[in-house]
């Protein structure tokens, strides 16, 4: 979630039953630039829903159980990180329908980010299921 306040986003956010911000996206749904702070306005607000940030190269948090959990990404030589955003929202969509758990997913979704950012060039630089499959094996935390 972008922008949060935008007319019909709240409506939106109500509905959902995964909402993941991205970092300015949530500073201005909560009002505070601390993450932990943010997330944990954001999960009691939003009862009903998973809630997570977007985190770039650090990763995501994701709020659960009454607190903060992190995922970190793995470092990769980022060439350009334009739609890895998308690239991460649906790898994240694709591990809930293939049943895996919030966690599960948001690690399925942060390696595909992963490899999207170290290879750059647009559409051409997709990864693959067998690239993003090869790299949770391989692990990074």
């Amino acid at each position: 979630m972008e922008t949060p306040d935008r007319p019909g986003a709240r409506e939106l956010i109500d509905l959902a039953d995964n909402v993941i911000f991205s970092a300015e996206g949530l500073v201005e749904f909560a009002g505070t630039a601390d993450t932990d702070t943010a997330l944990a306005m954001a999960g009691q607000q939003i009862r009903h829903a998973t809630v997570a940030v977007t985190l770039g190269p650090m990763g995501s948090a994701w709020w659960a159980d009454g607190e903060v959990h992190y995922v970190a990404a793995p470092t990769v030589d980022a060439k350009d990180t334009t739609r890895c955003g998308d690239v991460f929202h649906g790898a994240y969509a694709l591990g809930l329908a293939e049943g895996k758990t919030s966690r599960e997913s948001a690690v399925l979704a942060t390696a595909a980010a992963a490899l999207k950012a170290e290879r750059g060039n647009g559409w051409n630089g997709m990864p693959g299921r067998d690239d993003t499959d090869e790299l949770l094996q391989k692990g990074w935390t």
